[in-house]
């Protein structure tokens, strides 16, 4: 909800429209939060099941697609794919999506490659899945994460939502601060937590 209630602050671009992917089941849930989402974004759409070609491609107006709880649904569908791999800058479309098993395919790899950004929640039974990204960011330091996350429990113990950023993107105004926290505004400031790496 954070997204949507500070995507001006967060977002270099200005969305035209904002897309909300949902599964079918369970219509009145989502229509629930859905009231809550329009009232800070009256331009955003909810969508039941996954956006059809013609939802992403009728115009080139900027576009944020955000698909919750379809992950299996997207690891199936071929536009999909070929939207995270080929079209999505090509159609003015940025993608977010939630997973509860980040390696859960080849073709998860695949998509999981091509975001810029990935946030990761703290979980006790995530330690292996922390430890493995952690290498991938620094081979010599593969603790990296789990690090990061015990130090914001000593920051902020009431916190049960921590997450960490790592951004991706080579064009980011900090690559050099890649992993970090705190990047939604308190009082219409910014004061993200960064985590640097020793050389």
């Amino acid at each position: 909800m954070k997204l949507i209630e500070h995507r001006k602050s967060i977002f270099t671009t200005h969305f035209a429209r904002v897309m909300y992917c949902v599964p079918a089941h369970n219509a009145d849930l989502h229509e629930e939060f859905f009231k809550k989402l329009k009232a800070m974004c009256p331009e955003i759409e909810l969508i039941y099941g996954l956006p059809k070609p013609n939802q992403i491609k009728s115009d080139t107006l900027p576009k944020l697609l955000l698909i919750d709880d379809l992950v299996k649904q997207l690891l199936k569908d071929p536009f999909m794919e070929e939207c995270f791999v080929q079209n999505s800058h090509h159609n003015g479309c940025s993608i977010a999506f939630c997973t509860q098993n980040f390696y859960e395919s080849s073709k998860s790899k695949t998509i999981v490659r091509q975001c810029n950004y990935k946030v990761f929640f703290n979980s006790n039974c995530d330690k292996v899945l922390l430890r493995n990204i952690g290498a991938q960011i620094e081979p010599n330091r593969p603790q990296i994460l789990i690090e990061a996350f015990k130090l914001l429990d000593k920051l902020n113990p009431s916190d049960k939502f921590k997450y960490i950023l790592i951004d991706g993107d080579t064009q980011s105004a900090m690559r050099n601060l890649f992993i970090r926290t705190n990047i939604f505004p308190v009082d219409g400031v910014i004061r993200p937590i960064c985590f640097v790496l020793n050389n």
